[in-house]
């Protein structure tokens, strides 16, 4: 155990030395987007993401913090001007459909420059990620019966929650770049003449069920596992490299899915809330642990188990946090928890996978041990290693 954590503190030091690892220490958020049609024809469309990755025109997985704090801490002329350049990319990018028109909106609001250097979530120290929110309105053309949106591709995916007059919100998961479906509205009068008072008819199409919400957010989940979620993937390979067997990388695995399927749900529903700046350290140091009980054992133990489900409780309240961050509608909480998970328990069962494709076939080879679990669990523990201290730091 003290080798095995001294190979790792040693390479962590000598990666902190050379500066070598970027890592970004923050989670990834899920982008929304709340969309609103009011009874005159004018909408409102309110979009909640990371501004300092769309002011470096990427999305927040793609930018280091290293270049998101160079943006903030350097001359505030260079912050103004990504911040103009942001805002008309926003208004250029930014598109409503009705009846297969694409129109541009007529009014947008953006966050200053003042806001931005203000922001912080009061949950954590770290100023990253400066999550605001940006707003375009119009109106649409009298007796438009079909309307969509369309948001900058940059943004990422989007989650779209659609707030009808007298109906119940619906969510829907929009790639990057796509529309979104298009809802069926009567408007009671012509657009630009009816009275503040009227209301919109029942939608022509009914609300999508529950197995289609739950069907639109299943790739959520399996995007949150590949690409982005790279603290998951590397604990899923650490339970990989140790599991000679496939019986003990079952149990591993079903120990995770049924810990981070309880407190996934859990925390959804408010039942349990455990601060991010707790979770995303403990996440990064689960890692480690698991990687330095790969270097130090060759056989699967019957605490490791358990120790790999206390784990996945943790993982399961990071889940969460990226599904609560997109304020679902309340009765999309339930179809949406059942595909964001089927997701993920995919998007795992596609790590390992490819880990048996990329090296299972050598799994009985004498050498294994030597030439792929150490050196890799090493790799994997060093970065996990980063990670906790950055996270730390930030929390």
């Amino acid at each position: 155990m003290k080798r095995a954590l001294r190979r790792l503190f040693v390479a962590a030091a000598l990666v902190f030395a050379l500066g070598g690892v970027t890592a970004g220490a923050h989670p990834a958020y899920l982008t929304s987007a709340v969309a609103q049609v009011k009874a005159d024809g004018t909408y409102r469309v309110q979009l909640t993401f990371d501004v300092l990755a769309f002011a470096l025109n990427d999305t927040s997985e793609r930018v280091s913090d290293d270049a998101m704090y160079a943006l903030l801490d350097g001359p505030r002329a260079e912050l103004d001007r990504r911040m103009g350049e942001a805002r008309e990319r926003f208004a250029r990018h930014f598109r409503v459909r009705a009846d297969g028109q694409e129109l541009a909106g007529e009014t947008f609001a953006f966050p200053t420059v003042d806001e931005v250097l203000q922001a912080k979530d009061p949950g954590r120290k770290t100023r990253l990620p400066v999550i605001l929110s940006a707003e375009a309105s119009g109106t649409l053309p009298a007796g438009t019966r079909r309307i969509a949106w369309r948001f900058p591709e940059v943004v990422g995916r989007v989650i779209v929650i659609v707030e009808r007059q007298g109906e119940e919100a619906i969510s829907e998961p929009v790639a990057e770049g796509d529309f979104s479906t298009e809802q069926e509205i009567t408007l009671a009068a012509p657009a630009q003449h009816a009275p503040a008072s009227a209301a919109l008819a029942p939608p022509a199409a009914p609300a999508p069920s529950g197995w289609r919400t739950a069907g639109r957010f299943l790739p959520v989940g399996f995007e949150h596992i590949l690409p982005r979620g790279l603290d998951h993937v590397l604990f899923v390979l650490g339970l990989f490299l140790l599991a000679g067997r496939l019986s003990a990388l079952l149990w591993q695995v079903t120990a995770f899915t049924l810990a981070h399927s309880v407190t996934l749900g859990l925390a959804l529903y408010g039942v349990v809330s455990v601060p991010t700046a707790v979770v995303e350290p403990l996440i990064a140091l689960s890692i480690v642990l698991v990687a330095v009980d790969n270097l130090r054992g060759r056989e699967l133990r019957w605490w490791r188990v358990a120790v790999v489900f206390a784990f996945g409780l943790v993982h399961g309240f990071g889940f969460a946090s990226a599904l609560l961050t997109a304020g679902l509608p309340r009765a999309d909480f339930l179809p949406a928890l059942c595909g964001f998970n089927a997701g993920v328990e995919l998007g795992q069962l596609a790590v390992l996978g490819l880990a048996f494709l990329a090296g299972g076939w050598w799994r009985q080879h004498a050498h294994y041990r030597r030439w792929v679990v150490v050196p890799a669990s090493l790799c994997i523990g060093l970065i996990a290693c980063v990670w906790t201290v950055q996270r730390l730091l930030g929390a």
